[in-house]
């Protein structure tokens, strides 16, 4: 799979921003973390970073197909939600150990793979951390760049797992 970039719309200060996303998504190796294989600078309209295909979807998509199929879906069983809960926690520890925060942990952004795994995706607003119990203001994005915010960020995708509710 690849995300499909086009050079033309980016603008000089985006740039940067691109480069961090390959450098920081290349030092994941975490089967709860998609993986970055590389990017392709062809000559062409655009730029491809290819990623590992993950053909489940996100899970955003498997709760709003349960909730259209049924106006209030049957919950996980525990142990199902308990196993979900812990890959998506087992991927962020992964990117904190090396120092590294998400920032943008949604349903949307936890995808399915073929073998029934959640994968954190979308890297796109990570950021290296030295010191991750300080905040740092962003001055492009007034949000709070912290372990505590990556962690407050697992509730409401556990809450989503949980109801099959979508904010």
């Amino acid at each position: 799979m690849a995300k499909q970039i086009a050079p033309a719309r980016l603008a000089a200060k985006d740039l940067p921003l691109l480069q961090n996303e390959m450098c920081l998504w290349a030092q994941l190796d975490h089967p709860n973390c998609v993986k970055f294989f590389g990017v392709c600078f062809e000559p062409t309209e655009y730029y491809y970073l290819l990623c590992e295909f993950m053909p489940g979807g996100s899970l955003f998509d498997r709760h709003h197909a349960l909730r259209a199929q049924s106006m209030r879906p049957a919950p996980p069983q525990t142990p199902q939600m308990l196993l979900e809960m812990r890959q998506i926690a087992e991927a962020m520890d992964h990117l904190h150990n090396k120092k590294i925060l998400h920032r943008d942990l949604k349903s949307a952004n936890v995808l399915l793979a073929e073998d029934g795994r959640l994968v954190v995706a979308d890297f796109g607003l990570v950021r290296y951390c030295r010191e991750c119990w300080r905040v740092e203001p962003q001055p492009t994005a007034p949000m709070m760049s912290d372990r505590a915010t990556d962690r407050a960020c697992l509730w409401p995708v556990a809450a989503q797992i949980r109801t099959r509710r979508l904010t």
